[in-house]
This record gives C-alpha cells, sequence and structure tokens, in this order.
C-alpha cells in the first residue's frame, strides 16, 4: 500500500492511499492517483506554464478530462 497526501494552500489535506501486486506498482498507481487528483482539481495547479502536465502520469480513464482542463486554461 503506498499512501499519499495532498496539502492544498488554503484548504483541507486529502490523503489516498493505492495498493498494488507489489511496491512498485503501488508507487505506480499512487502518482497516477495525486496526477490526476491534481489535474483535474479547480485550483489551478501547475509546474512551470498554467497548461503543463505536472510530469505525472494520468490513469487512462482520466485522459479526457485532463485534456478538458488543458483546454480550459489554455482558452485565458
Amino acid at each position: 500500500m503506498c499512501h499519499a497526501e495532498i496539502i492544498w494552500p488554503d484548504g483541507p489535506v486529502e490523503k489516498r492511499g493505492a495498493a498494488g501486486i507489489d511496491s512498485v506498482q503501488a508507487l505506480q498507481l499512487a502518482f497516477g492517483i495525486v496526477g490526476v487528483e491534481l489535474l483535474t482539481s479547480d485550483k489551478p495547479v501547475y509546474f512551470v506554464e498554467r497548461d503543463d502536465d505536472l510530469g505525472l502520469p494520468v490513469l487512462g480513464s482520466f485522459v479526457d478530462k485532463v485534456a478538458e482542463r488543458k483546454a480550459r486554461y489554455e482558452g485565458k
């Protein structure tokens, strides 16, 4: 099990966990969960540019949501 926390500057701490068949898979899944949480949040989360992908993997079922986010920030 790999535990992950997102500490928002102005809000609560979000705790997540990911379980895999081994520790490497659990870590990969946790990165994917954190990536989805950050990239689909209503808050602008970015590393350098507003439309960057943070370099985190995105779980396959959320690729469309991440594309929507990118389109939303490209329009601003």
